[in-house]
């Protein structure tokens, strides 16, 4: 090092002032250690003065104030490889050090803690690994601290809690791990905390509560755990606050009620239960208010009503009942409506018709009644429209006594409509021919209903003005559903020339037998995704990725259903299915796919059908009361009279037949990920695993046609690194086949197949 400088110094000799000649020296012996791309850093020569050279600002008072260099991690040729040389910590009046969106690695110097007049540290973007040094601690006049989009890990330092000037900390996207410090409390200027997509546990420290100037406090895609503190209703001026994706318990705050200023509120994919606080109806900036994927219980408030600015309310997948306020009809700026998955009563509000700028409405998997108000014909933004498996939405009253209900045809008049799923909601009567004008719509499905008549030759015109392609560049299309319907004329001499061949150009296709739709979801419907952060500039956040997909979310029942049924025995004496006594031929429970057993225990909720080596399995689930929803198993042998194996009418008697087979192996200690399935390949096997918000576990899920028969969407599966499940038990990486059976494991279909 020494020869370096004296070569440096020969070399500086000629700046203008001792501080410059004094830099010089020090950024030529950082020069080979950066490894620039390109010519990035030819014009940095000590015979030519520093003001010309590149990413260098300087004066002769000074010295060296500013180095600020921003590639791309790409082969742009712009930008630095190699690791950032500790040299830069030589640099006594550095206030600004920006070494953004390239390829360094290795850890940050601990020899940068000693530029004390440093105001800016932006090093995100790169691939930095190591722990954040402690010494950070020591810049006192630091403002911005982006070290986001790294690999670091270890610990986020309680020292970084003496920055008392700091007003934006953005660590998202690393791997660190541990708690967050409570020293951060102390950051009294702070406006931005990023601390998201790490591997960070414990609970929220209460002393976040006194960040009385924070604006944007993110933490989703963590472990923590506990309960949300109170305190957190301190932050007068937050405008985003992000929890989701962690596993967090108890109940919402009522003192979040008075975050007047928030207009982003994440708290999906937790585990929070309670009801929901009316005081959130006092947020009148808020924009999202996302509770989807917890635990949540009672009445929707009707104070919700009062939230004018709000574009996009997510409730989806709770435990809510009751009926839906009509205050929600308040909301003339709502864009998204997500209620399902719950356990939501009473009928639909017309008042919901005045949301003008309504484009999404997911109702379905609820228990609605009263059938579908005509009034929402009036939703002329409306492009996704769900109300599938509320099977008695077609029934006037609850009890069923009073008349049935159809499809309004005011449905034909929204003209923007891309998505109407109708599956399983106990409608009756004919299809009204109005439904021809949908001209945009990919997907109409009226499986599973009671609909009779004809099927009107202009549904033939559905899906005429649909253009454009997917995201893997084949042509958006139409699928028309209509299995299901006892009713309806779906013979070849009945039905219509215009819907007998299917249509070319744009593709439409018609479905008249099989499986009823409203059992499986043919496309994919992410839930609302995690607040999306893809800018390199903390001090204007973006808002999140609140875009859902147009098409209806999984549908799950976790539980319930009737005990009214009876089972039924194929002609060929291989095939079991269950039915509703008051509906003959309504299949309650059946799954073709690859699931084994145990052969020992197995609680009643399915018959499955092993596809790939014709063996049949009984799936059986205890109510979610009992056993935590928890599956056994029992293997019935393919060459035993079915009947005879199975105690139908002790089962009947003992257990409730859920509406929906959870068929599935329960993995523990596995990272939770409650939006997303994983595809891991095990060889030449490619295995699916589900997140169960249930019970806390990871399931495997044994194939396509199982996935989709429990409701679950092929599009969400991600394909999970091997190295992920390498502390598991071999045992738990798939099903234990009878050992007189080697059933060929048949290739998954990819995802845009399935």
């Amino acid at each position: 090092m020494a020869a370096g400088r004296a070569n440096a110094s020969s070399h500086c000799s000629s700046q203008a002032s001792a501080a410059l000649i004094r830099d010089c020296e020090t950024l030529l012996t950082a020069k080979p250690t950066l490894d620039a791309l390109g010519d990035l850093l030819s014009t940095w020569d000590g015979g030519q003065p520093m003001s010309g050279w590149s990413g260098v600002w300087s004066d002769a008072t000074s010295g060296v104030t500013h180095v600020s260099f921003s590639g791309e991690r790409s082969d742009s040729g712009a930008g630095f490889r190699g690791k950032i040389p500790p040299a830069l910590g030589s640099l006594p009046n550095l206030q600004t050090l920006r070494l953004q969106n390239m390829e360094l690695i290795g850890s940050i110097p601990r020899e940068l803690g000693g530029l004390s007049n440093l105001l800016r540290m932006e090093l995100h973007n790169n691939r930095l690994t190591g722990s954040i040094p402690s010494q950070l601690g020591n810049l006192s006049n630091l403002t911005v601290l982006w070290l986001h989009d790294n690999r670091l890990s270890g610990s986020i330092p309680a020292a970084l809690g003496n920055l008392s000037n700091l007003q934006q900390l953005t660590l998202r996207r690393n791997e660190l791990t541990g708690r967050i410090p409570a020293k951060l409390g102390n950051l009294s200027n702070l406006a931005v905390l990023w601390l998201q997509e790490n591997r960070l546990s414990g609970s929220i420290p209460a002393a976040l509560g006194n960040l009385s100037n924070l604006q944007h406090l993110q933490l989703w895609a963590n472990r923590l755990s506990g309960s949300i503190p109170a305190e957190l209703g301190n932050l007068s001026y937050v405008q985003r606050l992000g929890l989701s994706g962690n596993q967090l318990s108890g109940s919402i705050p009522s003192q979040l009620g008075n975050l007047s200023s928030l207009q982003y509120l994440w708290l999906y994919a937790n585990q929070l239960s309670g009801s929901i606080p009316a005081e959130l109806g006092s947020l009148g900036s808020l924009v999202t208010l996302s509770l989807s994927e917890n635990r949540l219980s009672g009445q929707i408030p009707t104070e919700l009503g009062n939230l004018w600015s709000l574009r996009n309310l997510y409730l989806r997948d709770n435990r809510l009942t009751g009926g839906i306020p009509t205050e929600l009809g308040n909301l003339s700026n709502l864009r998204e409506l997500l209620l399902n998955n719950n356990q939501l009563t009473g009928g639909i509000p017309t008042e919901l018709s005045y949301l003008s700028n309504l484009q999404i409405l997911w109702l379905q998997n609820n228990k609605l009644t009263g059938g579908i108000p005509t009034e929402l014909g009036n939703l002329s933004a409306l492009t996704s429209l769900s109300l599938h498996r509320n099977p008695k939405l077609g029934y006037a009253t609850p009890d069923a006594a009073g008349p049935t209900l159809g499809i309004p045809w005011q449905l034909g008049n929204l003209a923007n409509l891309e998505y109407l799923w109708l599956d399983k909601a106990g409608l009756t009567g004919a299809i009204p021919a109005e439904l021809g004008q949908l001209s945009k719509v990919q997907v109409l499905a009226l499986s599973c209903n009671a609909l009779s008549g004809a099927v009107p030759s202009a549904l033939g015109n559905i899906g005429s003005g649909v253009t454009g392609n997917d995201r893997n560049g084949i042509p958006l299309k139409t699928e028309l559903y209509l299995q299901g319907n006892r009713g309806l004329l779906l013979g070849n001499a009945d039905f219509p020339a215009s819907l007998a061949t299917p249509r070319a150009s744009p593709r439409l296709t018609v479905v008249r037998s099989g499986r009823c739709r409203g059992d499986s979801a043919p496309t994919s419907a992410a839930p609302p995704a995690p607040p999306t952060t893809t800018t390199t500039s903390p001090s204007a956040p973006p808002p999140p990725s609140t875009t859902t997909s147009a098409s209806p979310p999984p549908s799950q029942t976790n539980g319930g259903g009737t005990a009214a049924a009876q089972a039924v025995v194929s002609a060929d004496g291989t095939m079991l299915r269950l039915e509703r006594r008051d509906q003959p031929d309504t299949v309650i429970e059946l799954a073709i796919g690859s699931i084994s057993a145990n052969r020992q225990d197995v609680v009643l909720g399915g018959v499955i059908r092993d596809a790939a080596d014709g063996q049949t399995y009984l799936v059986v689930r205890r109510e979610p009361f009992d056993t935590d929803g928890r599956i056994v198993r029992r293997w019935v042998p393919p060459d035993s009279p079915l009947v005879s194996q199975i105690p139908w009418p002790d089962v009947l008697a003992r257990y409730t037949v859920p509406t929906t087979v959870l068929a599935a192996i329960p993995l523990d200690g596995l990272p939770s990920s409650p939006s997303q399935s994983l595809r891991f390949l095990d060889g030449d096997v490619e295995r699916i695993f589900r997140w169960d918000a249930e019970t806390n576990q990871w399931r495997h899920v044994p194939d396509i046609e199982t996935f989709q028969a429990l409701g679950l969407y092929w599009c969400d599966v991600t394909a999970a690194h091997a190295a992920f499940f390498e502390e598991l038990p071999a045992a738990m990486l798939g099903p234990p086949f009878p050992a007189s059976t080697a059933p060929a494991r048949a290739d998954y279909p990819n995802c845009r197949t399935a």
